[in-house]
């Protein structure tokens, strides 16, 4: 009967061994209890003891998985121990069992954190029973911690994969821009390296400052669709329809993108709007003050910074004076007046 019962409940999967501590102040029952335990296959250490204070030392240092305790014992009592234990261990599993059929004692022992609790005189069976219902839950709870850790696992991995895929592409990208128009190349390196300074010195949170160095290097990327004989031509040189063609090139660099940056707002944001200027002037929707993209603004800044230094030349001795000069009128123009200031405190 105790072997068909035992096998009946005693089917799963899990090979784990937990730690059990049976905290009983009579010798024989205690005894009794400790040899039931042995029978079952999932039981591994047994901790036995006649008190609350040693359970309660035990408990701490051993790594108990399910105690087994009375409720009438010396100096620290079954309902006190419960108290302690879930203090100490809100996940602690407790098995209650009592000499005395008073339902406020067992009301209670579970309202404090009990799992369970039988009567006695026990049988083997009714012992073995409930054991094997609180190492089902324990064993549920451990397959469902080894599912969280694979399953954090391969969104790790798959993060991984889509990270390389994400960065060979970028490369790919760079090296077709280099390919096409060093210049552009150069400049686009130079946003950025400012860019990600400008970021740092905004306080931003590391991942911002990462999507916005990224954004800044593919910001003019739309540029490899327009042809030589307009980007070789300062803008003002341009005819009506050449720089109407030159202002598509953020629309064009967002769609030569957006198959590997779907998702990825901040940098599209930034391909597409760092032509934007605050008093909405700009292209390619014209967008006023504070609805452009805090980072398309930190870009824009930088961008036209970066602008003016090749424009200037590197024959000018007072060329940075003059890029400064510059960068203060365009002030609630062009750029974003707070951000300004603290690009202009970079530069002086």
């Amino acid at each position: 009967m105790v072997l068909s019962e035992y096998q009946l409940r005693g089917k799963m999967k899990s090979s784990k061994k937990y730690k059990f501590l049976i905290v009983e102040d009579d010798f024989p029952v205690l005894k009794i209890l400790s040899d039931i335990l042995k029978l079952s296959p999932f039981v591994g250490t047994i901790y036995t003891t006649d008190n609350g204070e040693h359970a309660l030392e035990l408990f701490k240092e051993n790594s108990i998985d399910v105690i087994i305790t009375d409720i009438l014992m010396p100096k620290i009592t079954g309902l006190e121990l419960i108290k302690k234990i879930r203090e100490y261990n809100s996940e602690a599993h407790i098995i209650v069992i009592s000499a005395y059929g008073n339902t406020d004692y067992l009301r209670e022992a579970i309202r404090n954190g009990a799992y369970d609790y039988i009567l006695k005189p026990f049988t083997v069976d009714e012992i073995l029973f409930s054991v094997n219902r609180v190492i089902e839950k324990l064993n549920f709870l451990e397959e469902r911690k080894n599912y969280v850790v694979s399953l954090e696992n391969a969104v790790k991995e798959t993060r991984e994969k889509l990270e390389k895929s994400f960065y060979d592409s970028l490369k790919s990208i760079l090296n077709a821009l280099e390919a096409r128009d060093k210049r552009i190349y150069k400049h686009c390196h130079n946003v950025s390296i400012y860019s990600e300074k400008l970021a740092r010195k905004m306080a931003l949170d590391k991942k911002t400052i990462e999507k916005i160095t990224i954004g800044a290097l593919l910001h003019d990327i739309g540029k490899l669709a327009v042809p030589d004989n307009i980007l070789l031509k300062d803008e003002s040189e341009l005819k009506r329809e050449e720089f109407e063609l030159l202002k598509q090139h953020p629309v064009i660099g967002k769609n030569i993108v957006l198959p590997v940056l779907k998702d990825d707002a901040s940098i599209l944001n930034i391909i597409f709007y760092h032509h934007e200027k605050f008093d909405g002037s700009g292209y390619p929707e014209g967008l006023r003050g504070e609805k452009i993209p805090l980072e398309a603004k930190i870009v824009s800044i930088v961008n036209y910074y970066d602008s003016l230094e090749n424009k200037i030349g590197d024959n000018d001795s007072n060329k940075r004076e003059l890029v400064i000069e510059e960068l203060k009128k365009s002030s609630s123009k062009i750029s974003d007046p707070e951000i300004l200031k603290i690009f202009l405190s970079l530069l002086e």
